[in-house]
């Protein structure tokens, strides 16, 4: 049962973050947040502070940072996969110049 419940947990977590962690919603974020603004003007300037740092920055900032983050662990995989390319071609240089040493030698 805790299995089944930690898999349908995993799998919500999963879809929310795909579809929140996107621009398509940061974009519906920032329509939803605009809908608040023509009240916040006629609030004054607290009134605006407080939608730009309480309902855009909020609402906006999460899925563009998201995405953000997407892209910079695709990068860093990138990374990652050329290292360990390289560290292979030069395991391989290795083990060819350990062999004509050990060929010189014997």
């Amino acid at each position: 049962m805790r299995a089944r419940l930690a898999a349908a947990n995993e799998a919500v977590a999963l879809w929310l973050t795909l579809h929140v962690g996107s621009m398509s919603c940061a974009v519906l974020f920032a329509a939803l947040a605009c809908v608040a603004l023509p009240q916040a003007i006629q609030g004054g300037t607290l009134a605006i502070v407080q939608w730009v740092s309480q309902t855009f920055i909020q609402l906006v900032m999460l899925s563009v940072i998201m995405v953000g983050q997407s892209l910079l662990g695709a990068r860093s995989d990138a990374r990652h996969e050329e290292t360990l390319a390289r560290m292979l071609a030069l395991e391989g240089k290795i083990e060819g110049l350990v062999e004509r040493l050990c060929r010189q030698q014997g």
